[in-house]
């Protein structure tokens, strides 16, 4: 082939480069492209994105975080809507080793997570952080004190006794050194056990070390020591407490 002959099919190829499909997302343009559709709520292009063979685990350089995730962080909801309608990967971790999952336990708005829990999801998925960063999605709910993303993992399958973050806590253990009474008696309605184990401790131990509080934020332990007490957890329990220094029967009258 002539010299001529090269130059002459150089631009044919580059031509046939641009005009193929988003290439696996692997095409720079059509990657640059998908971020800048979820940002703006561009659903017709995160459609063709879709439908063009887009990379559905793709994650952004440096941050690693995934279409879902980026969705969630420019709090794009019709993006997200339609980033899980085109089956977007749910299991991809970003640089701090969470998962959309994890992110939307933790959220101030439970939406996120109730549109998650429609799908193909593992609700008991640890996350690969460490720290605080590491646990199940349901250690993310206790810890940002989301009481309604906790009741949807929870009603979705999430189990109670799986131990939910970096040193193998059990959640109601973990509920308790939140001092989040609502939490626990959540935990409880969903037949979390008060006696499964975090190495030789249980939820059971902790108590006498704590204070509780309802979800108005006042000390009100009653309403966790009287579901306790339906469970047939007795006075034999808490026989050295000295929560408010209150006789266990006193404690069990709910005010």
């Amino acid at each position: 082939m002539s010299m001529r002959n090269k130059f002459v099919l150089l631009p044919v190829i580059l031509l046939a480069t641009v005009g193929c499909s988003y290439n696996n997302g692997m095409n720079s343009s059509f990657s640059n492209s998908i971020w800048k559709s979820i940002s703006e709520g561009d659903v017709s292009a995160i459609e063709e994105f879709g439908e063009g063979g887009g990379n559905l685990r793709l994650q952004k350089p440096i941050s690693k975080e995934s279409l879902l995730q980026y969705a969630f962080k420019c709090k794009q909801k019709e993006s997200f809507k339609k980033l899980l309608e085109i089956n977007a990967a749910v299991d991809v971790f970003d640089k701090n080793g969470l998962a959309i999952v994890h992110n939307a336990s933790g959220a101030p708005d439970s939406w996120w997570l109730s549109q998650l829990v429609k799908g193909d999801i593992d609700v008991n998925l640890k996350s690969k952080g460490g720290g605080s960063a590491l646990g199940t999605p349901l250690h993310f709910a206790i810890i940002n004190e989301r009481l309604d993303c906790l009741e949807i993992l929870l009603k979705s399958g999430a189990d109670p006794d799986l131990p939910s973050d970096s040193i193998g806590q059990t959640p109601l253990r973990e509920a308790s050194f939140n001092a989040n009474g609502d939490q626990v008696v959540c935990l409880l309605d969903h037949k979390a056990s008060p006696t499964a184990k975090h190495d030789t401790a249980d939820f059971l131990d902790s108590l006498s070390r704590r204070s509780y509080s309802d979800i108005e934020g006042e000390p009100k332990p009653d309403r966790m020591i009287q579901k306790l007490a339906e469970m047939g957890y007795g006075e034999e329990y808490f026989k050295d407490s000295g929560w408010g220094n209150r006789p266990y029967s006193d404690r069990l009258k709910v005010e």
